[in-house]
């Protein structure tokens, strides 16, 4: 974990150091989430989604057996 200080500017802006930028992967005008907690901030890089996200969201042809997917992948596939 990194601490460190950044001034606001007049219009309330600020830069984040180029370590931490580099080590979230951050590019101009990807959004940040800002997490006002009314002692603290926190702010976390806003990706563009997860796979939990499109869980629900697709509805499958035929019912899903979690058992024999993962008999078909250990087999080969059935080959």
């Amino acid at each position: 974990m990194n601490v460190y200080d950044i001034k606001l500017s007049k219009g309330f802006q600020f830069t984040l150091q180029a370590e931490s930028r580099r080590k979230h992967n951050l590019k101009p005008g990807q959004k940040i989430q800002v997490i006002d907690l009314d002692k603290e901030i926190i702010l976390r890089p806003k990706r563009k989604g997860s796979l939990k996200n499109l869980v629900g969201k697709f509805k499958a042809g035929k019912r899903f057996d979690v058992v024999k997917e993962h008999d078909l992948i250990v087999a080969g596939f059935g080959q």
